[in-house]
């Protein structure tokens, strides 16, 4: 990685905080880009979720207004009655051991895959992950029916009806029920049973400095700086994707009262302009995880939260100008300057956060002024109220340390950085 810092003595390590994401809903919901897209994972159920043996208890068939059943509308007490001893059971439904109907939030007709995903995995993170594996998938006697091609019991081959008619033959899904745990496992397992963030994380970083030095009472020296660093991480359906664009101009004038050859005051002023500008748009890594660091800790169903981003690769720009008044006819000549490249390594952060309730959508904000002296400790909420911890969102240096701009005057006392970071991202 290239620095710029140690070619020039008042150039600071910058402090830029680092932006950030969130995520799933339960610990580790939301895992690093390398890792199994969770939503393609789900797309494996697809085959047996959207067969009508499936969709035929979630929504395709609804005995509470009659929509596409035989037996007409059923009373909501019956519906909800899950006993062997009720009409539906006695009356239809005599094969299955225990049928029930899914509440509307269940129901899969008229839904985006998507959509779907989302009320599975509201589902699971409800139910729990081993119960939905366990007693669900694998286990669930209306679940096993489907398999076989009936529904809800109801459709048994050669079945006679009350009217006299004879059921069709079992329509079973197009894969089987051990294909069916296998896909729900690597889903749960692999996928941590998430579908697609939505939302994002919006980052800037901001400095401004006058940096004057008196020499002498002939030599006047001040360093003017401004900068920007603007991130946006994003949720999409193939991960995590951060946009980024950074600004920055230091402008040096020395000014030097002097004397020409025939003795009248004069003047030479020599400016030196550092600009440093790139935009890079890259894939990011986002790891959530459900911890305790606040103090209360956290009581359920609370819990605290840290996003863990790592930001692609960045390419800038760097070009240096010199130019001179010379007004006492010295004869000064500078160099033209010059343009390179610079090309960074992947560059990590941290937020914190807690929320209400564990299944909410993680939502925070923060604001603050930082030094480079402060980065790596602890600091009382009244001087930094957020993202504070040492070892978390203050762990590490800003961004635009080392890359470009100055982090302090030439007292030694340092620059301060202003970083405003917000988040929104529903937790699925």
């Amino acid at each position: 990685m290239r620095s710029w810092s140690h070619r020039n003595r008042f150039r600071m390590r910058a402090v830029l905080f680092g932006a950030a994401i969130v995520a799933s809903s339960l610990a580790a919901r939301t895992e690093p880009q390398t890792s199994p897209d969770p939503f393609k994972l789900f797309q494996q159920m697809l085959p047996a979720i959207r067969h009508p043996r499936c969709t035929n208890c979630h929504g395709a068939v609804n005995p509470r207004t009659g929509h596409r059943h035989p037996g007409g509308i059923v009373p909501p007490l019956v519906v909800n009655t899950i006993a062997r001893d009720t009409g539906c059971t006695l009356s239809c439904h005599t094969d299955a051991d225990e049928w029930q109907l899914p509440g509307d939030e269940h129901f899969f007709e008229g839904r985006t895959d998507r959509q779907v995903c989302s009320q599975i995995s509201d589902f699971v993170s409800t139910f729990g992950k081993d119960p939905f594996r366990q007693e669900h998938i694998r286990h669930d006697d209306q679940i096993i029916r489907a398999f076989d091609g009936f529904a809800g019991g109801a459709r048994e081959p050669g079945k006679t009806y009350p009217d006299g008619s004879i059921g069709p033959p079992p329509e079973k899904p197009r894969i089987t029920h051990q294909e069916f745990i296998k896909a729900a496992d690597d889903w749960v397992l692999q996928g941590n049973a998430a579908c697609d963030l939505e939302g994002s994380i919006t980052m800037e970083e901001w400095v401004n400095s006058v940096d004057t030095i008196v020499k002498t009472p002939a030599h006047l020296h001040v360093s003017t700086q401004t900068g920007t660093r603007t991130v946006v991480v994003t949720a999409g359906a193939n991960g995590f994707t951060a946009d980024t664009r950074v600004d920055g101009k230091i402008v040096a004038v020395s000014t030097q009262y002097s004397t020409d050859r025939a003795g009248r005051p004069c003047t030479i002023v020599l400016t030196t302009t550092d600009t440093y500008s790139g935009s890079t748009r890259g894939p990011a890594k986002l790891v959530m995880k459900d911890t305790a660091f606040m103090v209360p800790p956290p009581q359920p169903p609370q819990t605290d939260y840290r996003i863990d981003v790592e930001l692609p690769k960045e390419k800038t720009v760097k070009t240096t100008a010199h130019a001179i008044q010379d007004g006492c006819g010295s004869g000064i000549t500078l160099d033209p300057g010059q343009t390179e490249p610079n090309d960074f390594d992947e560059w990590s952060f941290t937020l914190e956060g807690r929320v209400q309730d564990a299944k909410a959508n993680a939502v925070g904000g923060c604001s603050k002024t930082v030094t480079l002296d402060q980065v790596g400790t602890t600091q009382h909420m009244s001087l930094m109220p957020c993202n504070r911890f040492g070892h978390m969102g203050n762990a590490k240096e800003p961004w635009l340390v080392n890359h470009g701009a100055q982090s302090a005057f030439h007292t030694g006392k340092n620059i301060p950085f202003n970083v405003t970071v917000t988040w929104n991202l529903k937790r699925r």
